[in-house]
């Protein structure tokens, strides 16, 4: 819920109690409405999980549409989505509830498949509504609304630019560049051992130096991604991420991800580049404000290929490797509160 302004609180009492004691008339009303009218009336009914049937859901081909509507009086709610395992909060001060759910939680991990999930929502000043529902599909976020975010790639065949085989590499899942240029090699493939949260298929980045001599970047791999920002309902890059799980194998050190976005605007090519040291052991997710991408991204008008690139930092490397999965774009927020 919002927090209340004491001070604030504390003159409109006092005022409040002024006008009491001066004067026989009805006070107005002053402030925001805290609680429900008289006539706002509120049952289990009204609480739609939209993506629900027989008490379950299937994450791996939808989610839950969650709504409420607050009979056009804006209020104070909020939306808990709890499991034994994971939970997500939702906030909110408006005259309805929407919100789309797909297994997401504020941290590691997610929702999983089997879990009974609780959906309680409070209103200001009444009671909570609470309903359960069974997970009976492991989330993917293949099928995410706009509203939400979207789903690039996940090396599992999901996503709006969609591997085109789990298996391996091909041609039509984008290009590859840096291969036995200036002295040093490049390679992307698939990898399938210690697989990310998520599970399945993981890119992975490799590349080594064909002469003597360490080198700062081995190169990288680039897709279209026109699908993924026009489709979106928000345009603010403020309120924008994009999100990545990474990590480097155990005995490889100084490694660089970068991401770049490529977008043509009046016959201009602009490059903006979010880079990451992979500094931690194992499988992380990592998210950036689209704004705080460099240089400021402020407008995504004309974006239309993504590349990931391996380079070294802080220091040069013979050969080195990352691996990488699930990125994503997510409106309002980072896929993970705490990350």
């Amino acid at each position: 819920m919002r927090k209340i302004n004491k001070s604030i609180l504390g003159t409109l009492v006092l005022g409040l109690s002024l006008s009491f004691f001066t004067s026989c008339e009805p006070v107005d009303e002053i402030g925001p409405q805290i609680c429900p009218t008289d006539v706002f009336s509120f049952t289990i009914d009204d609480l739609i999980l939209s993506g629900e049937s027989n008490g379950s859901v299937d994450l791996s081909t939808n989610g839950l549409n969650i709504k409420a509507d607050l009979q056009n009086e804006k209020l104070d709610w909020e939306l808990e989505i709890t499991s034994a395992t994971a939970s997500k909060s939702y906030y909110g001060y408006s005259k309805s509830v929407d919100v789309f759910w797909y297994g997401n939680s504020k941290s590691n991990p997610i929702f999983s498949i089997g879990e009974e999930v609780e959906v309680k929502l409070t209103i200001a000043c009444l009671e909570s509504f609470t309903k359960k529902v069974t997970i009976t599909g492991e989330p993917n976020f293949k099928n995410i609304d706009a509203s939400y975010g979207a789903l690039i790639r996940d090396w599992d065949r999901n996503g709006l630019r969609p591997v085109a085989v789990a298996d391996s590499f091909s041609v039509q899942d984008g290009w590859v560049y840096g291969t036995e240029e200036d002295e040093k090699a490049f390679d992307f493939s698939h990898g399938f051992i210690n697989p990310s949260p998520l599970g399945g298929t993981y890119g992975v980045l490799s590349g080594n130096s064909l002469s003597e001599n360490p080198v700062w970047y081995f190169g990288g791999t680039g897709w279209n991604v026109v699908a993924a920002f026009q489709d979106l309902k928000v345009w603010n890059t403020d309120s924008l991420y994009l999100n990545v799980y990474l990590k480097a194998p155990e005995n490889v050190t100084n490694m660089d991800f970068v991401v770049t976005l490529i977008s043509e605007v009046d016959n201009e090519s602009r490059k903006v580049n979010w880079r990451e040291q992979i500094n931690w052991s194992g499988w992380k997710m990592i998210s950036v404000k689209l704004s705080d991408l460099d240089p400021k991204f402020t407008d995504f008008t004309g974006t239309h290929t993504m590349e990931i690139q391996l380079g070294c930092t802080p220091e040069k490397q013979m050969e080195g490797e990352a691996h990488c999965d699930f990125i994503i774009l997510t409106v309002g927020e980072p896929f993970f509160e705490n990350e």
